[in-house]
């Protein structure tokens, strides 16, 4: 959509005599008279739409008329409807000010090109023209190259910037340069000196001295809180193994835990005995009664005996007999084979007469001698032979008696000695212990107590390494750790550091004079009003010296620049005084001229379809306007970049 105007309404004032509204068309004649207000309405144009502020392109060329009314411009970038622009619209929403932002954003002239107060058809440097400026404005930046190459000096121009130094003509500003730069370095090298043994290096390590002294200060601080958390920390730890049994106190466990134990072991000793006697205890009844019936049962008669008596009589003549015959006593051999006959027939002889035991008694001794083989797994032979078991069962009997009478004792003591050693453990041990953990437990006192001991021990080693008096233990935390290698540090540091000091001392005195000659002062003053005056003076020279540098790098830097652009610009002008577009304009207006160029001298020159030129400044005044139209629609149309928009003549 193109821009236009599509009313427009002014107060009548100065020489308007009415208001005037009228509704534009595409083009509009506006005539009159001398003094009827037509030069007065394209100003108040010009103030509703560009303004006339500080930053309006008409600043002081318009008369100064209080205008009214309002200029209604439809079509502007970014606006959906028209827009009223007033002489009391900011001058940020003013025409040119819709493109700010856009790819179309208008050139600081353009408002000169739309509107034209005057005919003025000459090319000048006046305000309606179109001048030289205006079309180096419009066509290339050439004006404004000219205007900076002004202010560079030629000896500048032909100075080479190398990466040290600058190679040129020595004089004027890099004559200065030199000057400076050798000023700056003399002065450079005398504080490279000085900072090597300078009072403020000295100050420098003075002042390091006093922040080591300082540090020690704090360290010792930290050194002697420590101490006193340290001794704390012992005082709590034996605290902490006085409520811990010591090694008295776990022998006796450990010989209660052991008494205890080896009862335990005993009376499981004493009772399997026990258990071993019971079958031996349970028969002990039967045997008496088995032994009373069979002392009944097998009780021999008077003749019985008699008859033993005479046997054993029989055997021993026998003997008798056979000891006589092998000492050859004949005498003795008849006497013993008598007495042997004799003893023999009476033996025999009685037996013959035995009465036969009764049959009751002998089924009762088969019973008791098979109870007999049944209790104890070995026949019944003899009345001796129960009697030695009846012997055997008594005293067995009495042993189970004894054993239990021990066993009873034994577990007495058992549970004496578990009560004591429950006892003992409660006074380190919360709760009761069981049995099964005795030795655990003991064995957890007495490793608690030996680490408490060693954490003790390393803590009193680390106090008396310290050697902190106890009076001067310090309470509050100083807020620096201890860290006895950084005391030593800095123990070492401030030795080093008296050192240097005393060397830096004896090297001073030699810069002294130096010094004071270079800034001009005396001898006797203090080293640090003489360096100040000397820092002072090489701050100067260095900035002469950096000034001048970069002033002559700049201005290089900008010849060099604007040679380069100057072919660039001029090939530009030529190019764009070659449009077809404008040729086109140009033809439209003048129907005779197809072709504006420029020579070498910068005039304008207009040719004609005969290839033939002519000077612009030899043409008509008709002929100049028609020109002027023609570059101000061309130029219009280039900085619009095709869009429409309106002109005011």
């Amino acid at each position: 959509m193109s821009i236009k105007i599509s009313h427009i309404r002014i107060k009548r004032n100065g020489p308007l005599q009415e208001d005037f509204s009228f509704t534009p068309a595409r083009f509009n004649l506006i005539y009159g008279g001398n003094e009827t207000g037509k030069t007065y309405l394209v100003e108040a144009i010009i103030k509703m739409t560009f303004g006339d502020g500080s930053n309006s392109p008409f600043k002081n060329l318009l008369r100064q008329w209080e205008v009214g009314g309002a200029v209604r411009v439809s079509g502007l970038p970014g606006q959906e409807g028209p827009v009223s622009l007033t002489r009391s619209t900011s001058e940020g929403k003013r025409f040119a000010n819709h493109f700010g932002g856009s790819e179309k954003t208008l050139p600081p002239d353009f408002s000169k090109l739309l509107v034209v107060r005057t005919g003025e058809p000459n090319l000048s440097e006046e305000t309606d023209g179109v001048g030289e400026t205006t079309l180096r404005a419009f066509l290339s930046g050439e004006s404004l190259l000219d205007d900076i190459e002004k202010n560079i000096p030629s000896t500048i121009k032909g100075t080479a910037i190398l990466i040290d130094r600058l190679d040129g003509h020595n004089k004027g500003p890099v004559k200065a340069w030199h000057q400076s730069r050798k000023e700056r370095e003399k002065l450079d090298g005398l504080l490279e000196t000085i900072n090597q043994h300078s009072p403020g290096s000295i100050h420098l390590l003075r002042q390091a001295k006093a922040e080591k002294k300082m540090e020690i200060e704090d360290l010792y601080r930290a050194k002697q809180y420590h101490a006193a958390t340290l001794h704390g920390q012992a005082k709590e730890l034996d605290k902490q193994i006085t409520l811990t049994p010591t090694e008295e106190d776990l022998a006796d466990l450990k010989g209660k835990m052991a008494l205890c134990r080896g009862r335990e072991i005993e009376r499981t000793d004493k009772t399997k005995k026990i258990l071993d006697l019971q079958p031996s205890v349970k028969h002990q009844d039967w045997v008496a009664k088995a032994t009373s019936l069979y002392e009944s049962l097998v009780r021999e008669p008077d003749t019985a005996r008699t008859n033993r008596i005479f046997l054993l009589l029989s055997l021993a003549s026998f003997a008798g007999l056979i000891i006589c015959g092998l000492l050859g006593q004949n005498w003795g051999l008849a006497v013993g084979a008598i007495l042997t006959l004799g003893f023999a027939i009476i033996h025999f002889g009685d037996r013959a007469g035995e009465v036969s035991r009764p049959l009751g008694e002998e089924q009762e001794l088969k019973r008791l001698q098979a109870a007999y083989l049944d209790h104890f797994g070995e026949p019944l032979t003899n009345l001796a032979s129960l009697q030695a078991q009846t012997s055997l069962l008594n005293k067995r009997c009495q042993e189970e008696q004894l054993l239990r009478g021990q066993v009873q004792d034994i577990e007495i003591e058992i549970a004496s000695l578990k009560r004591e050693v429950q006892s003992s453990l409660s006074r380190f041990v919360d709760g009761d212990v069981l049995e099964s953990q005795w030795d655990a437990q003991i064995a957890s006192l007495r490793q608690a107590r030996r680490n408490l001991v060693e954490e003790t021990n390393t803590i009193l080693t680390q106090l008396a390494t310290l050697d902190v008096p106890k009076e001067q233990f310090l309470i509050e935390d100083p807020g620096t750790e201890w860290d006895p290698s950084r005391f030593r540090d800095a123990k070492s540091e401030i030795r080093n550091l008296s050192i240097q000091i005393e060397e830096k001392e004896g090297e001073l005195n030699q810069l002294r004079s130096e010094v004071s000659q270079n800034v001009g002062e005396s001898i006797t003053k203090k080293w640090e009003d003489l360096l100040s005056a000397l820092e002072k003076k090489r701050e100067e020279k260095a900035a002469t010296y950096k000034n001048t540098t970069a002033e002559i790098i700049g201005m290089k830097c900008v010849y060099e620049a604007i040679s380069k652009a100057r072919s660039q610009e001029n090939l530009q002008i030529t190019e764009n005084l070659d449009d077809p577009q404008l040729h086109d304009d140009l033809f439209s207006t003048t129907r005779r001229y197809n072709k504006l160029t420029r020579d070498e001298d910068g005039l304008l020159r207009l040719w004609d379809n005969n290839e033939e030129d002519f000077p612009l400044s030899m043409l008509s005044t008709g002929t100049k306007e028609q020109a002027m139209i023609a570059l101000r629609v061309a130029f219009a149309e280039k900085a619009l970049q095709g869009e429409q928009a309106f002109l005011i003549l």
